[in-house]
């Protein structure tokens, strides 16, 4: 298909991925405008005019990249680089296809320039869904798509994957990450595709490469980053990160539940397939916006059971602890005066163990089935630490395991108890320690920090950290790692109801350098409500 004069047809501005082949050596060009019989590029290489190209075009909302033969125009040197913009003229496409796609992409994208510079409310006698392009067909029916495989599952990680694997494509991005923000530094890749983790055999999670300053500002600020061109991008190009990874284009979009940032959607290129446009930027915020939902809803349909299954085991290790409690007092007191007796001392003082495990679970099952009345008051987390370190420095020093406190000053005071703050760090401390149990370079630390709103504290150890299989489940009530008889099960569960009573949550992770961590979020004063006891 031949085509003519480039100036009887109106252009089309975009910004995008393309190469020009001459003879056989092929350059990397950025697309700046095209029509159905031309285009402007820039690339680092000057052509004379009357040059015949091979170009190879990746357009916004084409399926395939398109290929077509042309002639240079004009060529002008960029001021102050070392760069040429050129014109160029289509001559021939290599299929009929090519340009019938070419057509289809230009409209489009001229329809959605346009909707963006008049933006208003949809009203239905607007859509005309009659007058729809086959492109517009297609591109509802993939959000329609989207959204049935995403509410599918319930499972965080699961709806993050199929997240990936479907933008992936649609936005034609070599890489895309779903990144949930932890507080503070910390930042977990919930999903991810067109990349895979960095070796590490010391590794008990993957790491993935991106640039966690960029990650961390969407988080922070709350709004999206676009940049088609990071090389040339005053506020990216700094980034050793970016360049390190080779990253031409990229685009982040934060993912937001109540109009607070949890997490961001981040997309990137290295110009093998397109540069992202200002389109791509507003039909992500749709993809994104999908994405937090079906996130949320996994996240609350997930607290529901836990709820539910609270529920009904309170009821049941509340009686079941009734009904212990008097025999057990029994068999206490004829063991006590069996150890005065002439017998076998080592059957009396199994018998005693037992007795004494058994009053310890009831006092555990007791403790999860009903929190105490104490009263919450605003306290300092100074003070749990005061009442913890009695309790803990005893199997701290018998362990031989180092630990470190760090507490950043002028930490918000939060609406808790301190006894039963003091019980959560107890046991989460209790527990890395035994997780660091034949270890002669074992080490535990508390960190305590806080941003503007919520306090955060984080128990790490350098053990062997937590199966993956076991991640979903050590919250659950009788739920244990450990040996038999050296745990009830309760620790953790009952750690994550006190915390729930005052409106906080608790999460446990793989650090990529190995070992665990438990982090504990409780909102400052006066961001809290707390539940009635």
């Amino acid at each position: 298909m031949t085509i003519g004069n480039r100036r009887k047809t109106e252009r089309l501005h975009m910004l995008a991925g393309a190469r020009v082949r001459v003879g056989g050596v092929s350059h990397e060009a950025l697309l700046h405008d095209c029509s159905r019989i031309g285009c402007r590029l820039t690339m680092d290489q000057e052509l004379p005019r009357g040059e015949e190209v091979h170009l190879t075009l990746a357009l916004p909302g084409s399926n395939f990249p398109i290929e077509v033969e042309g002639v240079v125009t004009w060529c002008s040197p960029i001021d102050f680089s070392q760069s040429f913009q050129l014109g160029f003229s289509f001559l021939q496409f290599a299929r009929p296809a090519y340009f019938g796609q070419l057509a289809l992409a230009v409209e489009n994208e001229q329809n959605r320039r346009e909707e963006l510079l008049n933006p208003g409310a949809l009203r239905a006698e607007d859509v005309m869904l009659a007058q729809m392009s086959p492109f517009e067909v297609r591109r509802l029916a993939f959000l329609t798509t989207l959204s049935r495989q995403l509410n599918r599952s319930h499972d965080t990680a699961e709806v993050a994957q199929i997240a990936v694997d479907n933008i992936s494509g649609a936005m034609r991005a070599e890489r895309v990450l779903i990144i949930l923000g932890r507080g503070g530094a910390d930042l977990e890749i919930l999903a991810a595709r067109g990349t895979g983790p960095e070796p590490s055999s010391a590794s008990t999670s993957p790491i993935y490469s991106f640039s966690r300053s960029l990650a961390q500002r969407v988080l922070e600020d709350g709004q999206p980053v676009l940049s088609f061109d990071v090389e040339s991008d005053e506020a990216l190009s700094n980034s050793a990160s970016l360049d390190l990874i080779g990253t031409r284009s990229i685009l982040c979009i934060p993912l937001l539940c109540r109009d607070k940032t949890f997490g961001l959607l981040y997309l990137d290129n290295q110009m093998e397939r397109a540069a992202f446009s200002q389109s791509d930027l507003e039909i992500a915020r749709v993809l994104s916006e999908l994405v937090a939902a079906a996130l949320e809803r996994g996240r609350l349909f997930s607290q529901l059971v836990q709820t539910e299954k609270m529920s009904a085991l309170g009821t049941l290790t509340a009686s079941l602890a009734h009904e212990l409690a008097n025999p057990l007092a029994v068999v206490s007191g004829i063991s006590e005066l069996l150890e005065s007796e002439p017998i076998d001392q080592d059957l009396v003082q199994d018998l005693v163990s037992a007795t004494r495990r058994c009053h310890a679970l009831i006092k555990d099952i007791t403790n999860w089935s009903r929190l105490d009345e104490e009263v919450p008051e605003d306290i300092q987390f100074k003070e749990v630490m005061s009442a913890t370190l009695p309790l803990i420095l005893p199997e701290i020093q018998r362990s031989r395991v180092q630990f470190t406190l760090n507490m950043e000053p002028d930490l918000p005071p939060v609406r808790a108890n301190v006894n039963k703050l003091s019980q959560v760090l107890v046991n989460l401390i209790n527990n890395s320690i035994q997780a660091l149990k034949g270890r002669k370079d074992g080490e535990v630390s508390v960190v305590a920090s806080a941003n503007t709103s919520d306090m955060f504290v984080r128990v790490t150890d350098n053990g062997p950290g937590i199966p993956a299989a076991h991640l979903g489940r050590i919250f659950d009530p009788f739920f244990t790692t450990k040996a038999k008889g050296e745990g009830t099960g309760l620790g953790l569960s009952i750690s994550r109801d006190i915390l729930s009573r005052y409106g906080g949550t608790i999460e446990a992770r793989n650090l990529p350098t190995g070992g665990a961590q438990l982090t504990f979020q409780l909102a400052a004063r006066e961001k809290v409500k707390v539940l009635a006891g």
